[in-house]
């Protein structure tokens, strides 16, 4: 079974998410292995 993202490391991704939502562009709900991210200025319909 192949990763999703297999170009990029676990920590570069991790590091960017963070820096996303530092910068508040990114929102991030919940904790450790169930923590999901989402693009803010999304609009549910």
């Amino acid at each position: 079974m192949s990763k999703p993202h297999s170009e990029i490391s676990t920590a570069t991704a991790s590091r960017d998410l963070k820096n996303g939502v530092e910068k508040g562009l990114i929102e991030k709900y919940g904790e450790k292995n169930l923590t999901l991210y989402r693009r803010r200025g999304i609009i549910d319909t």
